[in-house]
């Protein structure tokens, strides 16, 4: 056990004679051994008798170890790495010296072992491991200890919600949250995300898989499941009447209005909502149809209306002339006008602008997503365009909103407490039809669709964050929806008059006035009818009057 070892002439001694007697031993050569001296080694014997006369021979002596190691076990921790799926830990040279240290040999340790060496999340917690500890010369000594092994175990919690502000779909997004780093996630579904939508009751699972290759497998049933009470299932939503009127289809998305008791959803003239709609009372004539007619208001969570409070007169104006192209890279603006068939891009995510005004043919674009808050009426003139690109525009728009037949938008438009007027046109004579495509999410107080309008929801979310505009001007009481288009103006033959009316019951009441105050022209027509004047009018300026109701307004016409 101390490394060494001594003899002495005895040991290698067998026998010996001498003519005058006994001998004497003298002396063994080498007599000291250790552990470098394993194995055979060569001494010499040195022998004397009484006459002092000396004989030496040799002798082998074989050293050997068989002290085994003195061995002892110490525990250790070790934490998996965060590599992601499949994480293992192997024991490190330093990890097995610490389990052994204190272990000791006569003449030295040659090797130091453990099994088992490497671990995974499925040997998370305590470990029974052995150690083994084998010296130069071959002994070995075993004992056995704990290697404890964290990893990073997820708890997950799975909740329900809708989707995002202004993106649209009957469907519900489950989100799981975990407690812990992850590296993958593998819903039931086949999705590989940590949210999920899903478009109907059902019991979904998740495995998520923490960096450390730990997994955990959780589920969340849904039930009730209701798209009815989802505004991402709407592509129309009105507070007071949703009205489709001549041709008007809902391709996509239901249609709801939100008031109690008084909200209704009126839809005339071959109109047609594929999907539901839902609201309090319903007028369907003309062979229009719906898919589904659910009775109660349109229970669904509006979001927070956004005023634009950073516009002001003294916000810079921009013009785009006609024809022409121009990028506006600022965020806050007056006016902005965007001549016949030019087009605006914008490149801010928040775009502040008091009015927006277009001319026949505009195109408004936008870069990347974005969110535009306007303070006056905007009305998108004939066969203009809103966000080609289908990029997720959401519109604030703190006053009525009229697109024009044969526009194209791609946005989402909240008018507050306003109204919003679609309108298109149907094919007649020699005129070809010019229908407006409507893709997104309508939210005002009254939401109306008329002549050849096609709705759809948009599958687009990827919204941008809201800015701020500061607080929230009072909103003033929404104003009713008149105007009217004349074309053409000057003109040599007979004037077109269409009206922008929401008014569908009252006549409309035309008077028509030479420049010396003269009545030239007395006659009523209905809001929808293109009513065709003026061929027997002699060269000259007139003033025309329209009266609907409590409504009324004058225009100048010139005759060549």
């Amino acid at each position: 056990p101390t490394g060494s070892v001594n003899i002495s002439p005895e040991d290698v001694y067998l026998s010996g004679s001498d003519n005058c007697g006994s001998v004497h031993l003298v002396s063994v050569i080498p007599n000291s051994f250790d552990c470098t001296n394993s194995g055979p080694n060569t001494v010499t014997l040195t022998v004397t008798d009484v006459n002092g006369n000396q004989s030496s021979c040799t002798a082998t002596v074989t050293v050997e170890d068989n002290v085994p190691p003195v061995i002892s076990c110490n525990p250790i921790t070790v934490d998996l790495p965060e590599d992601g799926v499949g994480s293992t830990y192997h024991l490190t040279e330093t990890d097995i010296e610490a389990i052994a240290a204190g272990s000791t040999d006569n003449c030295g340790i040659a090797s130091l072992s453990v099994s088992p060496n490497s671990f995974t999340c499925e040997e998370e917690g305590e470990n029974t491991v052995t150690l083994t500890v084998i010296d130069i010369h071959g002994n070995e000594s075993t004992c056995e200890t704990t290697v404890t092994v964290n990893g990073l175990i997820p708890e997950l919690t799975i909740t329900e919600g809708p989707l995002p502000e202004f993106c649209q779909g009957e469907l519900l997004v489950l989100t799981v949250d975990s407690t812990e780093p992850v590296a993958t996630y593998e819903w039931t579904t086949g999705e590989t995300t940590s949210s999920i939508e899903v478009g109907g009751d059902g019991i979904y699972g998740v495995t998520v898989t923490s960096i450390t290759g730990c997994e955990v497998y959780a589920e969340y049933e849904v039930t009730g499941f209701d798209p009815e009470i989802l505004l991402s299932a709407y592509t129309i939503v009105a507070a007071e009447e949703a009205f489709l009127n001549g041709n008007n289809i809902v391709e996509t998305g239901a249609v709801g209005a939100t008031q109690l008791g008084t909200g209704q959803i009126k839809v005339h003239q071959a109109s047609t909502i594929v999907g539901f709609a839902k609201a309090e009372n319903f007028n369907l004539n003309q062979g229009s149809t719906i898919g589904q007619q659910v009775y109660g208001p349109a229970d669904v969570d509006i979001p927070i209306f956004l005023f634009n409070t950073l516009s002001n007169a003294g916000s810079p104006d921009a013009q785009v002339n006609a024809s022409q192209s121009l990028t506006l890279t600022g965020s806050v603006y007056d006016v902005v006008t965007v001549r016949e068939d030019a087009t605006v891009t914008f490149t801010e995510e928040n775009v502040y602008v008091n009015q927006l005004i277009t001319f026949e043919g505009a195109s408004i674009e936008f870069d990347g997503c974005a969110n535009v808050y306007i303070n006056e009426e905007f009305k998108l003139a004939k066969g203009g365009t809103i966000n080609s690109a289908n990029n997720h525009i959401v519109f604030y728009v703190n006053e009525n909103v009229i697109i024009e037949r044969g526009s194209e938008v791609n946005a989402n438009i909240f008018a507050n407490n306003y109204q919003i007027l679609a309108k298109g046109a149907n094919g007649n004579g020699n005129n070809e039809p010019e229908p407006t495509y409507m893709t997104g999410l309508f939210i005002a107080n009254r939401v109306h669709g008329s002549k050849n309008v096609i709705w759809n929801a948009s599958d687009v979310c990827d919204p941008c964050s809201a800015g701020t505009g500061g607080s929230p001007a009072p909103a003033p009481e929404a104003e009713t929806i008149f105007d009217v288009n004349f074309w053409p103006n000057p003109s040599e033959t007979v004037f077109n008059l269409e009206m922008i009316t929401l008014n569908q019951k009252d006549e409309i009441y035309i008077q028509v006035h030479d420049m010396n105050n003269k009545l030239i022209l007395i006659d009523t027509f209905n809001f929808d009818a293109v009513y065709q004047f003026g061929e027997k009018l002699e060269s000259g300026v007139y003033i025309v009057r329209l009266t609907q109701g409590r409504d009324s307004k004058v225009v100048r016409l010139v005759k060549y």
